[in-house]
């Protein structure tokens, strides 16, 4: 078998050989880089390098009124200010960033030379004045918001437990997709902060004026830097929509001259109602973790990257039971979209799109007028003496003196349709 030697006897033409063959095994690793890059991952990174050259504001929708049978309003929404707190002010982390930051300011020189216990300590020290400014906020709210502590507590915590729910989400569609392409995964490269941790999260919805007006003045305006004299940390006042109940009460005059004998008078009783419609209308519920992810879910973001301006993103109310939940999807609107090109300065609007009325059969007024005669104090509706008595009836009057109420039910249908006009 012929060497090299013997077949390129000069060393200069070997050493040209073996350094163009080094050439070509590098231009040959290069190329497969690009490809997947360009190929494998291209879809991926032209996101990304779009995402940055952009950037989106969201425009937010009505959701559809409820309506009676004579258009009267049931439920609709209604500007409103809501009182938002950044995440990582929610969470507790701004503090501890911001004691850090300050720490390693103020010993830079010889912040490498420092132990872990030292740096905590300084860390520690400088902590106590960003916990104080949080904690004014936390009292703040409590004032001004008419809401006591434990209860404030309870909104943060549901604000950190939906956020880690849908960051565990993403971030285990991430790794499958890095899987997917034979990728080596890397914490670092799954465990990428969500935009649910970079934004304000409500806490408070539907404030008066007054107490928009206040906070307004004490909005943390340079966010992502030091607090300014007066602000409170990650406060954010902003825009939004709160869903009103308009009938839900009413006073109702009952004529008892058209009662039966026994307890016919010659008045017109007032009742009052403290809820006319009930659970029929429904009310509405803040978004969950099981309405944005899982199969049944319908997140703003999908898997694919893409976005659906009806999905839902925290913050959001859903129908949580009546009509509000049974036509959800009538009813909610689809977000406007608004995109600056930050490099040719165009901007692309898309239009909100408001949810769809729903009008019911019920007349309103009727429903009060039937549900005033379930009230036991106008006698139709509790056990009487005159009532056939046995040993084991009901008796007329309770060991606490009170009247035994009896229970019932009662429709009004149209004749003709066999539509409903009222239930109690």
């Amino acid at each position: 078998m012929a060497r090299l030697r013997d077949i390129i006897p000069s060393m200069f033409h070997r050493r040209l050989l073996l350094l163009t063959a080094g050439i070509m095994v590098v231009m040959i690793i290069l190329l497969l880089q690009v490809f997947r890059l360009s190929v494998v991952q291209g879809t991926d990174h032209l996101q990304e390098a779009e995402g940055r050259l952009s950037s989106n504001k969201l425009v937010p929708s009505r959701r559809g009124r409820i309506l009676d049978r004579k258009g009267r309003v049931l439920a609709e929404d209604q500007p409103c200010w809501d009182i938002a707190v950044d995440y990582n002010v929610i969470s507790g982390d701004w503090a501890f960033e911001r004691a850090l930051k300050a720490a390693r300011k103020a010993h830079r020189e010889h912040w490498a030379e420092l132990s872990r216990e030292q740096r905590e300590a300084l860390i520690q020290a400088e902590s106590a004045k960003y916990q104080r400014q949080v904690e004014s906020l936390w009292a703040a709210l409590v004032e001004y918001c008419d809401i006591d502590r434990e209860e404030l507590e309870r909104r943060k915590r549901t604000v950190v437990r939906r956020v880690q729910t849908i960051r565990a989400s993403v971030w285990e569609q991430r790794a499958a997709r890095m899987e997917a392409t034979d990728q080596d995964i890397d914490i670092t490269d799954v465990a990428i902060p969500v935009r649910d941790e970079r934004q304000a999260h409500t806490l408070v919805p539907a404030v008066s004026g007054a107490v928009m007006a206040y906070f307004r003045k004490h909005e943390d305006r340079k966010r992502g830097v030091d607090v300014t004299e007066g602000a409170f940390p990650g406060l954010k006042v902003k825009r939004s929509r709160t869903r009103v109940y308009p009938l839900t009460t009413a006073e109702v005059f009952t004529d008892l001259a058209t009662f039966p004998l026994p307890l016919r008078r010659d008045l017109r009783q007032p009742v009052q109602l403290k809820s006319i419609y009930g659970s029929l209308v429904g009310k509405l519920r803040e978004v969950a973790a099981e309405d944005v992810t899982g199969s049944t879910g319908r997140p703003y973001r999908r898997a694919d990257k893409t976005v659906d301006l009806k999905g839902y993103l925290p913050g959001d109310r859903v129908g949580q039971f009546g009509i509000e939940r049974a036509a959800e999807w009538r009813m909610r609107g689809t977000r406007g979209k608004e995109t600056l090109r930050r490099d040719t300065g165009e901007t692309q609007s898309t239009a909100p799109l408001p949810g769809q009325d729903v009008q019911l059969t019920v007349d309103v007024f009727l429903q009060a007028r039937m549900q005033a005669l379930f009230n036991p104090a106008l006698g139709l509706m509790r056990v009487q003496p005159w009532h056939k008595q046995k040993p084991d009836h009901l008796p007329v009057v309770l060991p606490n003196g009170e009247p035994t109420p009896l229970n019932g039910a009662s429709i009004v249908l149209e004749v003709d349709s066999g539509q409903v006009l009222a239930m109690a």
